[in-house]
């Protein structure tokens, strides 16, 4: 992995935030801090696309079945499959 050098300014309140958190022994480094915040921040990210993928799914799967494009299960799920594949062939009637 490489490494890019980022130089930024704080805001004096944020600076000495940043230096408690060194001192209290939370983080060896201010860069060390920063660098945990940046991951926790994207890992944040991560987790709300993917609920956002899932709600997104759940909706699809709801206006799916709303609208009658659903099979009854046989327990076997490459007979389902194959169920599914010929409802849908035939426009779910």
């Amino acid at each position: 992995m490489g490494y890019e050098r980022i130089n930024l300014e704080l805001p004096e309140s944020l600076s000495d935030y940043v230096s408690r958190m060194v001192a209290e022994g939370h983080y060896n480094t201010a860069d060390e801090f920063i660098r945990d915040v940046l991951c926790r921040e994207m890992a944040r990210n991560d987790i709300a696309a993917e609920a956002n993928r899932i709600g997104e799914a759940v909706l699809a799967g709801y206006q799916d079945f709303a609208a009658g494009r659903y099979i009854e299960s046989t327990g076997n799920f490459e007979s389902d499959m194959a169920l599914f594949a010929k409802r849908e062939a035939a426009g779910w009637k």
